[in-house]
């Protein structure tokens, strides 16, 4: 799928957040060992997501709220948003059966990611102008991070 420039790296942290999710989905069915998962998905929320949801909300939100078709389509990405730290916090609290909290932030993250970018995206590239992009991709290529690739142990395998 094209993506336009302006976006990319939004898209880039996307591919990021994939492996991850495969990663921890891996980890669930093999059943390794659940304090390395943990370890694994915690250092991703704390370091990778809320920076990844605060540049979408401080650009690409802002910028198509208000426009016709948009509100179902931020309204989703904001809840989802807020589950994750809902379901962070419940893992770090050990609240209820963790394994299936872990499976349940890898399935949301790849659904989530799936979401954005075949249907929020879209929408905001075909209803924004292209000063509207610019002016959002300098902000988000002054906010990119690039997120972790490597962990040990590869829980995974």
């Amino acid at each position: 799928m094209k993506r336009d420039e302006e976006l990319k790296t939004l898209s880039w942290e996307h591919h990021d957040a994939l492996v991850s999710a495969s990663r921890l989905k891996r980890g669930v069915e093999n059943k390794a060992d659940l304090s390395h998962m943990r370890e694994f998905l915690l250092y991703v929320w704390e370091n990778d997501l809320p920076h990844h949801f605060e540049q979408e909300e401080q650009s690409i939100i802002k910028a198509v709220q208000g426009k016709e078709g948009s509100q179902a389509l931020v309204e989703r990405v904001l809840a989802e948003h807020q589950r994750f730290a809902a379901l962070a916090k419940e893992i770090v609290e050990e609240q209820g059966d963790v394994m299936a909290k872990i499976e349940e932030f890898a399935i949301l993250l790849k659904a989530h990611v799936r979401f954005e970018e075949r249907e929020f995206f879209p929408f905001v590239e075909e209803n924004l102008s292209k000063e509207e992009l610019a002016e959002v991709g300098l902000f988000l290529r002054d906010e990119h991070r690039p997120s972790c690739k490597t962990w040990d142990p590869e829980f995974w395998k």
